[in-house]
């Protein structure tokens, strides 16, 4: 067997689906005698005639294997390469080897009945106490008990990955619909109402009866372009003083609108305009409330994507009315605005948002970690995102808490003034996805010596995004001079299609949350280690299910897992989505057959905790290690000169390799690429 012939059936094993890795290496017998080994690492046990036969389909013409030898990884030397000696030195003990040793055994008079079994083998050592190790050494305090999870390790939990966040409990006279919210709302919060955080920190404060009057001339105007209860509508409102009077305006008209995000720029294609074009394909041609500004734009937008006709309203013209007298009267089931889908491409579906939906989410958010008229929010992410929308503003109009709206390039530009904000309003609850801590640290640890009395947070909110141990741990510590709560930190699970987040974990604790994993058990019952090393993974806990929800666990078959095995999440009750809006095929393939929401996420779950491992196809496999993208991407965002957060890591297979290699991208920080930039133009040119 040359080495072509090895290579091939290497490439050939590779695409079995229970193959991870493997290796074919010719060895010699005590006879002298050449055979072609397989060496394999698989996720379950394959029968050595199911291979034979799985080879010959595929490359008849080529010599198989004389045995197949399954192992836990494929051995490497110093410098990443097979460590081939290894692999030889590995005693034969396979399917076929042990067949012939049950024939020889069974041919024997003296033996009526017998079987071989083959095992791995370990060699038990003695524990040594401490005092053996380190001389002097003695126990000098008692050691607390610490409220931890622990896994069984390496145990089949018996458990099944189910959890449920128990009944959610509904005020008897709560408002039904957000139209009756925020009528409520004006008539008993009228001093409580929406800070708008303006350039060079001037405010702009408008009241929640005032918001409503907004919203009731925004209804005439409505009525007056023939919009009916059920149409759709885009908003494309960059300042959020004219937004939510317009966004409200259709909530009470019945008019369903789908916010989608300000384009950098509108005479040439790019990713933004790509989403706006395709969600006003898919809601057949709606039109699109804008800003003065974002109107004249919008003729580009139309001349640039050859629309022969483009609806376009502004806010100002419907706002410029007198308040109407009747509106829309929703019902619960009603759908009260869309979302996109966090879709990579410009491709996203339309999430469909009810009002129950939406309202069941703050009362069981609520029953889970009760508000406070008193509570203060502050949000400085844009609102074609979930969170915002619906948490950091839908939820405070419907409790009637004071809310704080920064412009986002005002914490993006300037870190600190995140900081000067919390401190400034006394607020209670904030959030960001995790990028956003990693750039705080980041200036924190160059201005060292600055301080902010934060006494008055509650909670800090880590969603939207994988949520890492380094970047948490080290804002944890920080700021830790600003008398922070040690435990404000709070890391949560979410996804538009349940009406944002609905797995919370509240009092963090990096001894009990924080869960650091044997790699080589990724694919079966997890395997936790003490602390992280190179052979561990580490992975947040989210929380438990808001009351009203459901989540489990399951399999490529739709089982449920037990306890303690990654697989794919999925979700149901009271806050899931009824379906994407005018797309039939991704509902039938979003659902399952009895009803739960496909998120699409893995994870596992630990006593009824949400683990999130990251997305499906989100895992790297090299030379048989298996490596999560959100970890090499949390590696190399800490780079400097690399944006953070701003990095793809993904496998590619190439024709010279028999595994995935690594492939990283990522946008390197303004300053550094302008400096090349320069650079290069200083370059002699040459003649063509």
């Amino acid at each position: 067997m040359n080495t072509q012939n090895q290579q091939n059936i290497e490439k050939t094993l590779l695409t079995h689906q229970s193959i991870i890795d493997c290796r074919v290496l010719v060895k010699s017998d005590d006879g002298n005698r050449i055979k072609p080994v397989a060496f394999l690492v698989t996720n379950q046990p394959i029968p050595s005639n199911k291979l034979d036969e799985y080879l010959t389909e595929r490359i008849p013409d080529e010599t198989l294997p004389t045995h197949y030898l399954e192992i836990t990884n494929i051995p490497l030397t110093k410098t990443g390469e097979t460590d081939k000696e290894a692999l030889l030195n590995l005693p034969i003990v396979s399917n076929k080897i042990i067949a012939q040793w049950n024939d020889q055994l069974k041919s024997l008079d003296a033996l009526d009945h017998c079987t071989i079994v083959a095992h791995d083998h370990y060699k038990d050592h003695n524990p040594l106490h401490l005092s053996k190790l380190l001389p002097g050494w003695q126990a000098n305090k008692i050691i607390e008990e610490i409220d931890e999870i622990e896994f069984q390790e390496g145990e089949q939990s018996d458990k099944l990955a189910y959890s449920d966040g128990g009944p959610l409990l509904l005020p008897p006279n709560c408002a039904k619909t957000l139209a009756d919210a925020l009528l409520h709302t004006a008539e008993t919060q009228p001093n409580k109402g929406i800070v708008f955080v303006q350039n060079n920190d001037i405010e702009q404060f408008l009241s929640y009866p005032e918001l409503l009057a907004e919203a009731r001339q925004v209804v005439t105007g409505l009525n007056n372009t023939g919009l009916k209860p059920n149409d759709t509508v885009i908003l494309q409102i960059p300042n959020l003083r004219n937004f939510f009077p317009a966004f409200w305006g259709c909530l009470f008209a019945g008019v369903i609108p789908l916010n989608v995000a300000i384009a950098p720029i509108y005479d040439s294609k790019n990713g933004v305009l790509d989403k706006l074009y395709n969600a006003w394909k898919s809601l057949n041609h709606p039109p699109i409330i804008s800003g003065d500004t974002i109107t004249d734009m919008l003729k580009s937008f139309q001349q640039l994507y050859q629309i022969e006709t483009l609806e376009r309203l502004s806010i100002h013209q419907l706002r410029d009315n007198k308040q109407a007298e009747q509106w829309h009267q929703s019902q619960p089931d009603e759908i009260a605005f869309l979302q996109l889908s966090s879709g990579s491409t410009g491709v996203s579906k339309c999430i469909q948002e009810t009002h129950q939906a939406v309202i069941n989410h703050i009362h069981a958010a609520s029953q889970f970690d009760p508000y406070s008229p008193d509570n203060i929010t502050l949000n400085w992410l844009p609102m074609d995102h979930v969170v915002p929308l619906l948490m950091y503003h839908v939820k405070d109009v419907y409790l009637g808490i004071k809310q704080i709206q920064a412009p986002p390039e005002h914490v993006l530009n300037c870190s600190e003034c995140w900081l000067n904000y919390l401190e400034h309003y006394q607020v209670t609850h904030t959030w960001s996805p995790n990028f956003g801590y990693k750039r705080l640290n980041d200036w924190l640890k160059k201005n060292p010596h600055r301080l902010w009395d934060l006494s008055s947070i509650q909670h800090f909110c880590n969603a939207g995004e994988q949520v890492t141990l380094s970047i948490i741990e080290e804002f944890i510590e920080l700021t830790k001079p600003f008398k922070l709560s040690p435990h404000a930190m709070q890391p949560a699970y979410g996804t538009a299609e349940a009406a944002t987040v609905m797995t919370i974990c509240n009092n963090y604790n990096e001894k009990k949350h924080a869960h650091h994993i044997e790699r080589a058990s990724l694919h079966g019952n997890l395997l936790r280690a003490d602390e992280a090393s190179i052979a561990t993974t580490t992975f947040i806990d989210q929380g438990p299910p808001l009351p009203g929800t459901q989540i489990r666990i399951v399999n490529e078959e739709n089982q449920i897992l037990p306890e303690r095995r990654i697989g794919q999440l999925q979700i149901h009750g009271d806050m899931v989505m009824p379906g994407y809006r005018n797309n039939e095929k991704a509902n039938q393939s979003t659902f399952s057959k009895d009803g739960w929401y496909n998120s699409g996420d893995l994870g596992f779950l630990i006593d009824g905790h949400l683990v999130i491992t990251g997305r499906e196809k989100e895992m790297i496999v090299i030379y048989g290690m298996n490596h999560y993208c959100a970890d090499i991407e949390g590696l190399v965002s800490t780079i400097a000169g690399v944006v953070p957060t701003y990095v793809a890591a993904c496998g590619i297979s190439t024709d010279d390799s028999g595994t995935e290699e690594l492939a990283i991208f990522y946008v390197p920080v303004r300053e550094l690429l302008r400096r090349n930039i320069e650079l290069l133009g200083g370059c002699p040119k040459t003649s063509t």
